[in-house]
């Protein structure tokens, strides 16, 4: 498995390419996204939206523009996983897919937007100190700063098949980290 460029672009298997995209601080750690070329151009994850032009250099590495893409699936609805999906749709001349579980619609869709108000009648009955309270509200709102919501296209379920490049893939349901996460089955 070779690294290419700085952009931490790394071949793993015919056609399937994974890239490493930074995130903030040492934990929890950079975030892996995975081009499949082939038959359908496909994108699992997509980073962050202050990311997105690193993985479209990255891309750019490997042949591929946001145009070249044909659909993106989200593995689930964490900001550093859907963050850039709106942003490459933008950037692409032709329609992207979007495809994820349906439990994790609202995250994708509609981001964290709790308004600030209900936060902090939330943390009062938590008896959560007033420093505490302005910093959870400062975390949240650089958290909401990382992604533009979106639309899903496709909501991908338990034992659902999908083709990625060439290759047909299972979709796996493994609720947990969210209640809509998902693993491609090859």
């Amino acid at each position: 498995m070779k690294i290419t460029g700085k952009s931490g672009v790394q071949k793993i298997y015919k056609n399937i390419y994974r890239i490493i995209l930074p995130l903030a601080g040492n934990k929890p750690g950079p975030v892996n996204v995975y081009l499949i070329t082939g038959k359908v151009v496909t994108l699992i994850d997509t980073g962050t939206l202050k990311t997105a032009d690193i993985l479209d250099k990255a891309l750019s590495e490997i042949g591929v523009t946001f145009s070249d893409l044909q659909q993106i699936i989200l593995t689930h609805g964490h900001v550093d996983h859907f963050g850039a999906a709106k942003k490459i749709q933008t950037g692409s001349v032709s329609h992207i897919d979007i495809a994820a579980s349906s439990e994790d619609l609202d995250l994708i869709k509609y981001g964290l937007e709790v308004p600030a108000g209900q936060l902090l009648k939330y943390y009062k009955i938590m008896g959560i100190p007033l420093i505490f309270k302005l910093s959870l509200l400062l975390v949240n709102s650089v958290i909401k700063s990382l992604a533009e919501k979106c639309s899903v296209d496709r909501f991908l379920s338990d034992g659902d098949s999908i083709t990625i490049g060439d290759y047909e893939a299972r979709i796996v349901s493994t609720p947990g980290h969210t209640r809509g996460s998902i693993c491609l089955f090859m």
